[in-house]
């Protein structure tokens, strides 16, 4: 059995969920564990652009300037996304956090990844 740890979602950036979710990072590359990073996923556009730091869970303060520079993320979006708000921008970050959620569900199964290369932890502190 492995169990999977979570951050919070971003919150609006508040220093008490920034810090719980620091501890919970520290933690996980501490002990060899496995994270599923809400809040990364929140503060940071597929193209590696960020850290939008202003979003609060539901609200995208990002998505809608992507998805209008970068419109082929934004096609086939869910009507409707759980702690999402309503503009169809921000249930990008539901369509996000689907494809994590596959990946780590697949690595963790014995996928190789796009390159075959072998599941590490990196353990360094950013």
């Amino acid at each position: 059995m492995r169990f999977i740890y979570m951050t919070g979602h971003t919150d609006g950036g508040s220093a008490t969920l920034a810090r719980n979710n620091d501890m919970v990072r520290q933690y996980v590359r501490d002990n060899d564990k496995v994270l599923f990073d809400f809040a990364d996923i929140e503060t940071y556009d597929p193209l590696g652009g960020g850290p939008y730091i202003n979003n609060s869970e539901g609200t995208c303060t990002w998505c809608a300037s992507f998805c209008t520079a970068h419109p082929e993320y934004c096609t086939s979006l869910p009507s409707s996304c759980a702690h999402t708000s309503s503009p169809s921008q921000a249930r990008l970050f539901c369509r996000l956090k689907g494809q994590a959620w596959w990946w780590l569900m697949a690595r963790l199964a014995g996928w190789p990844g796009p390159n075959a290369s072998s599941l590490t932890i990196d353990k360094s502190v950013a």
